[in-house]
Protein backbone atom coordinates (compact mmCIF):
# COMPACT_ATOMS: atom_id res chain seq x y z
CA UNK A 1 0.00 0.00 0.00
CA UNK A 2 2.69 2.23 0.78
CA UNK A 3 4.09 2.31 -2.90
CA UNK A 4 0.81 3.11 -4.26
CA UNK A 5 0.26 6.39 -1.81
CA UNK A 6 3.35 7.44 -2.73
CA UNK A 7 2.47 7.23 -6.49
CA UNK A 8 -0.72 8.90 -6.36
CA UNK A 9 0.94 11.60 -4.36
CA UNK A 10 3.42 12.55 -6.37
CA UNK A 11 1.10 12.30 -9.44
CA UNK A 12 -1.89 13.59 -8.35
CA UNK A 13 -1.06 15.90 -5.78
CA UNK A 14 2.46 17.14 -7.17
CA UNK A 15 2.41 16.74 -10.55
CA UNK A 16 -0.30 17.18 -12.27
CA UNK A 17 -1.35 20.69 -10.32
CA UNK A 18 2.00 21.96 -11.04
CA UNK A 19 2.28 21.06 -14.64
CA UNK A 20 -1.13 23.22 -14.83
CA UNK A 21 0.47 25.72 -12.50
CA UNK A 22 3.38 25.71 -15.13
CA UNK A 23 1.34 25.41 -18.51
CA UNK A 24 -1.54 27.81 -17.99
CA UNK A 25 -0.99 30.65 -15.53
CA UNK A 26 2.68 30.23 -16.05
CA UNK A 27 2.17 30.85 -19.64
CA UNK A 28 4.63 28.19 -20.13
CA UNK A 29 1.99 26.02 -23.02
CA UNK A 30 2.76 21.97 -23.16
CA UNK A 31 6.23 22.52 -21.70
CA UNK A 32 4.69 23.63 -18.13
CA UNK A 33 3.05 20.32 -17.92
CA UNK A 34 5.98 18.13 -18.90
CA UNK A 35 8.22 19.80 -16.19
CA UNK A 36 5.38 19.19 -13.83
CA UNK A 37 5.09 15.53 -14.91
CA UNK A 38 9.13 15.43 -14.54
CA UNK A 39 8.91 16.90 -11.23
CA UNK A 40 6.33 14.19 -10.02
CA UNK A 41 8.58 11.59 -11.60
CA UNK A 42 11.51 13.06 -9.16
CA UNK A 43 9.80 12.75 -6.38
CA UNK A 44 8.68 9.34 -6.87
CA UNK A 45 11.93 8.27 -7.32
CA UNK A 46 13.31 9.78 -4.44
CA UNK A 47 10.38 8.79 -2.50
CA UNK A 48 10.22 5.04 -3.30
CA UNK A 49 14.57 4.90 -3.52
CA UNK A 50 14.11 6.50 0.74
CA UNK A 51 11.69 3.64 1.73
CA UNK A 52 13.75 0.83 0.05
CA UNK A 53 16.81 2.28 1.47
CA UNK A 54 14.94 2.50 4.94
CA UNK A 55 13.46 -0.72 4.82
CA UNK A 56 17.31 -2.70 3.40
CA UNK A 57 19.05 -0.77 6.51
CA UNK A 58 16.21 -1.81 9.16
CA UNK A 59 17.21 -5.58 7.77
CA UNK A 60 20.85 -5.32 8.41
CA UNK A 61 20.66 -3.75 11.57
CA UNK A 62 18.44 -6.26 12.74
CA UNK A 63 20.53 -9.32 10.92
CA UNK A 64 24.05 -7.81 11.21
CA UNK A 65 23.56 -8.42 7.80
CA UNK A 66 21.15 -8.59 4.79
CA UNK A 67 19.22 -12.13 4.70
CA UNK A 68 19.44 -13.77 1.47
CA UNK A 69 15.74 -14.22 1.11
CA UNK A 70 15.28 -10.15 1.18
CA UNK A 71 17.43 -9.98 -2.05
CA UNK A 72 14.75 -12.87 -3.95
CA UNK A 73 11.62 -11.73 -5.15
CA UNK A 74 8.87 -14.05 -3.54
CA UNK A 75 6.53 -15.56 -5.43
CA UNK A 76 3.79 -15.98 -3.29
CA UNK A 77 3.15 -12.45 -2.41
Amino acid sequence: KGPAWIAFGAYWVVSIPLGWALAFPGGWGVNGMWWGITAGLTLTSLALGQRIWRRIRGLIEQNGELPESAAATRADS
